[in-house]
Order: C-alpha cells, then structure tokens, then sequence
C-alpha cells in the first residue's frame, strides 16, 4: 500500500484529502506543520508528499526545498496544492515541483495526479499565468464566518 505523507494546518481540507486518499487505498500520515512533517520525513519514508502551500510555520517552497536537499528525501516525489497563492505557484513551479495543483481541487483530479506521481509518470507543471485567471476581489464577511479561510472552507465543501 503506497504511503502518502499529508502536510496541511486545516483540520477540514485534511480530513477531506485524508479520507479520499484513504478510500483510493492509500497509507496516510498526517502533519499540521512543515518543521512536523520534516520529523514524520525523519521515522518513516513516504512514496510521495502532499503539502499545501501555506503551512504554519514556513510555505510550502520551503518544504520543498528542504525535502530536496536531504539525499535520504530528495527523491520523493513532492505535490503542492497551491490554491489561489499565485506567488507561491509561480515559485514552486520555477524551483521544479513535482506537480502543483492551482485553484480548486476536484477529488478525482486530485487522485489521479497522486497515482501519476506514484507511477512515475511525468505530470507537466507550469507556472499560472497571471492574465489567465485573476485574482478573486477581497471579500468582507461579518459574525463568525469572518474567522474562516474562506478558500479552504470552500475546498472542503467540494471535497465533502
């Protein structure tokens, strides 16, 4: 059974990628935070890593660039699902990613890239262009919905 390292700080989109890699068969392990994952790295090797781009204490470049400069990492496969963090796309596209997922995740799409990776299959990443798709307009919500990661709570409900 392939093992999927997962490193994401919100507990829904986590829950949600943990119990579709789960029900696709796969092992999962769980981190909330970059400097965790790199401990989980150090105990157990996984077949490949998932990792959002904005993790508590570093970005998910960063990650990256750690995982590839230890020999014993180097060469595991490393996904990044960037959401709508066009900087952080462009520079995990520059610094060669695996794959990198911009936008929304679809479930389906989201599994067959983690299978493609794990296949060795070449999975083409390319920078989002900024004229594509731009940014979404600031949006301002009131009472308690103001507290939420309005991308992540919206992921989490297509994924639900």
């Amino acid at each position: 059974m392939p093992k999927v390292l997962l490193v994401d700080p919100e507990p829904d989109s986590r829950g949600a990628f943990e119990r579709a890699l789960r029900g696709a068969g796969y092992e999962v392990s769980v981190a909330a935070s970059g400097s965790f994952a790199l401990t989980q790295l150090e105990w157990d090797r996984p077949d490949v890593i998932v990792t959002q781009a904005r993790v508590d204490d570093m970005d998910g470049c960063e990650l990256f660039g750690l995982v590839r400069s230890d020999p014993k990492t180097g060469e595991i496969p490393f996904f990044l699902l960037a959401g709508l963090e066009r900087h952080i796309a462009a520079q995990a596209a520059e610094h060669g990613v695996d794959r990198l997922s911009t936008g929304h995740v679809s479930v389906p799409v989201f599994l067959a890239d983690v299978r493609r990776l794990l296949a060795g299959e070449s999975v083409p990443v390319a920078a989002p262009s900024p004229a594509a798709a731009p940014e979404p307009p600031a949006q301002v919500m009131r009472g308690t919905l103001d507290v939420m990661d309005l991308p992540a709570l919206a992921q989490a409900i297509a994924m639900g």
